[in-house]
């Protein structure tokens, strides 16, 4: 059973770097390191589980029996989790101050910045593979900085909001935070602009966030918007 969900772990990721603690399925993550234990013992010439046919099957498949170190692991329990972060916002771009899991806005930053460095013939830890993983996932190594990270954050502010009232129609002196509602208010008015075929800051990416989460691009009546979060 875990080998075949090993086997599937592959066909998607591209490796048998299982986390430790994968999210998905804390199982599998615990027997891909159970396995590696018991290779040791068996090359120390102790008991273990491991016969031929399993070796030979983990082989097949380019099982690592050792990794490198703990960072190594850990940048790709890392990756992993931006995986997942794409498949429910549909972008990687985490932003730094990411509530949910601010260890992986600050890895997101960190693997531009040592792009950045490989770029300039300098020491980074970016591996050939690593780079393909994060481009296979359509991963950014620069953005506007500032303005797009900026867009994203007030994006998850939006999406919490609407966990809490049950619509993304944020008041334009929305009391807890002033800065979302002007940020709504601006997302519409440039839309208008994109419908035009004027100048716009809307993305065809940002513009499919935003229907994802019902976004309403025109409103009627602001003063019956205001009194919904009254």
């Amino acid at each position: 059973k875990h080998y075949n969900e090993l086997k599937e772990f592959k066909s998607i990721n591209g490796h048998c770097r299982v986390p430790g603690k994968f999210s998905s399925n804390p199982a599998l993550g615990h027997w891909v390191s159970t396995n590696r234990t018991y290779y040791k013992l068996l090359k120390e010439g102790k008991p273990s589980f491991l016969t031929p046919e399993r070796l030979q099957a983990l082989e097949d498949i380019n099982f690592e029996w050792r990794v490198r170190d703990d960072h190594y692991i850990t940048w790709w329990e890392r990756y992993v989790e931006l995986k997942e972060f794409k498949s429910r916002h549909g972008h990687c771009n985490v932003p730094h101050k990411f509530i949910p899991n601010l260890s992986l806005g600050n890895w997101v930053a960190t693997n531009r910045a040592s792009y950045k460095k490989l770029e300039e013939g300098k020491p980074s830890f970016l591996t050939p593979a690593r780079i393909r993983a994060l481009e296979a996932i359509d991963f950014e190594w620069r953005i506007n900085k500032g303005v797009n990270i900026e867009w994203w954050e007030h994006y998850e502010a939006l999406k919490q909001f609407k966990s809490i009232y049950g619509h993304c129609r944020v008041p334009h002196n929305f009391k807890e935070s002033p800065s979302l509602g002007h940020w709504v208010t601006k997302n519409r008015s440039h839309y208008k602009k994109m419908k035009k075929g004027k100048t716009s800051f809307l993305t065809p990416e940002r513009v499919q966030a935003l229907n994802r989460i019902k976004f309403e691009w025109f409103l009627r009546k602001s003063k019956w918007l205001q009194k919904e979060t009254s």
